[in-house]
């Protein structure tokens, strides 16, 4: 009698109104990467949501950011910025490969809402900083994953994912919700040189574009989890690219 009067409780603790989610925010996470028999790799990643249909996701390491809009036909677009250079190549929907079918949600929150609903929710509790913290879980034969999700804010709070090659975790280090250091920082992005990603091979004597391409970065798009050039490695079905 209890667990059936108990049950209903924790859900509708774990599934109140998102109450941040659609505010501009910072999200600043560290991922340790650790593979068995080999030393751990750590590296940074932080979440801009500029608006509700803007996010930016910044690898730090690489100097590398990649904005992303949700437009009004619901197709995305993309500026992949480079900040050491203040440089930015943009992308229209139709040259951004298979992002068409992911769901916004998967920009804006890094893991998406049908990713989420797959989990087995296992419990949650509160956050002294954070507020409402819930647990979900999944087991396969391949990996064993754990996430701690921040429902008011729509946000990772860690990720430790186990398979027999290793273990990866991501942990929130620190949000802030500052407007004016948000809006000042989309500023900045603002004024970059941006090409058309249609026009790149117009411009083979850019020395900078040459040198994007050759590393790899101006090719591909990526969202959800990611390796240190800022490409996605596991997708919202756990696949590899």
């Amino acid at each position: 009698m209890k667990l059936k009067t108990l049950l209903p409780l924790i859900l509708l603790f774990c599934f109140q109104p998102n109450s941040f989610a659609s505010e501009p925010l910072l999200a600043n996470y560290e991922i340790t990467v650790k593979h068995n028999g080999h030393a751990q790799s750590t590296r940074q990643l932080a979440l801009w949501r500029l608006s509700a249909n803007q996010v930016v996701h910044q690898f730090n390491q690489q100097q590398l950011s990649q904005h992303w809009t949700l437009q009004k036909n619901s197709r995305v677009k993309l500026l992949k910025l480079f900040d050491a250079h203040d440089r930015g190549v943009e992308y229209a929907a139709a040259d951004i490969k298979g992002h068409q079918k992911r769901d916004w949600s998967e920009k804006y929150q890094l893991l998406s809402d049908d990713f989420l609903a797959q989990l087995n929710s296992v419990t949650c509790y509160q956050d002294d900083h954070y507020g409402k913290v819930q647990v979900l879980s999944t087991e396969a034969a391949t990996r064993n994953l754990t996430v701690e999700w921040l429902p008011e804010y729509k946000l990772i709070k860690s990720i430790k994912t186990q398979s027999k090659n290793g273990t990866e975790h991501w942990q929130l280090v620190s949000l802030s919700r500052d407007k004016e250091k948000i809006s000042a920082q989309a500023q900045l992005w603002e004024k970059y040189y941006l090409t058309d990603y249609a026009d790149i091979g117009d411009n083979e004597s850019d020395p900078f574009l040459m040198q994007m391409i050759n590393l790899g970065f101006v090719e591909e798009a990526a969202s959800g989890f990611y390796n240190e050039k800022g490409q996605q490695i596991q997708g919202q079905h756990g696949h590899h690219h």
